[in-house]
């Protein structure tokens, strides 16, 4: 799945991008501390649908956010706001993620629904593979810690 831009409202640091972040085969994100690399890679991991079971954790992926900021949904708000808005350019598609403190909805096309399920249409891949495509390794020291790995 390639991912051609983000466009951020109220996620984690990020209130607004002034523009859509654009990604090419290859893309490199530098900034100073608190810039937002982190935020847009929390993003990224939401995919392909923040509702399903993540492939490492096997914990839904919204949740494993939510575990990683050791909070609720809203400390996944910029600013605890109401709600955030995730938009991403995928193909020639538009999904989009919002998230409030009851959860995330998604949408495919402005029509509510499966992000997952027309990604895997798209690519011809069985939806159980789907938790496989991206992973977000900033997950792995709660996989680890619940593993009792650490103390």
């Amino acid at each position: 799945m390639f991912v051609r831009s983000l466009n951020i409202k109220e996620f984690r640091g990020i209130k607004a991008c002034d523009k859509a972040l654009k990604f090419s085969n290859f893309t490199v994100l530098i900034g100073k501390n608190n810039a937002g690399k982190s935020s847009i890679l929390e993003a990224l991991s939401l995919l392909p649908d923040p509702n399903i079971n993540d492939y490492i954790t096997n914990t839904s992926k919204i949740e494993n956010l939510r575990k990683l900021h050791q909070g609720s949904l809203k400390d996944v708000l910029y600013l605890y706001a109401g709600s955030s808005n995730l938009q991403f350019g995928i193909e020639s598609s538009a999904a989009i993620i919002e998230i409030t403190e009851q959860g995330p909805k998604t949408f495919w096309n402005n029509k509510e629904g499966s992000i997952g399920k027309e990604i895997s249409r798209i690519y011809e891949l069985p939806q159980n593979k789907l938790p496989e495509i991206i992973q977000f390794f900033g997950l792995m020291l709660i996989f680890l810690k619940e593993k009792t790995f650490f103390h």
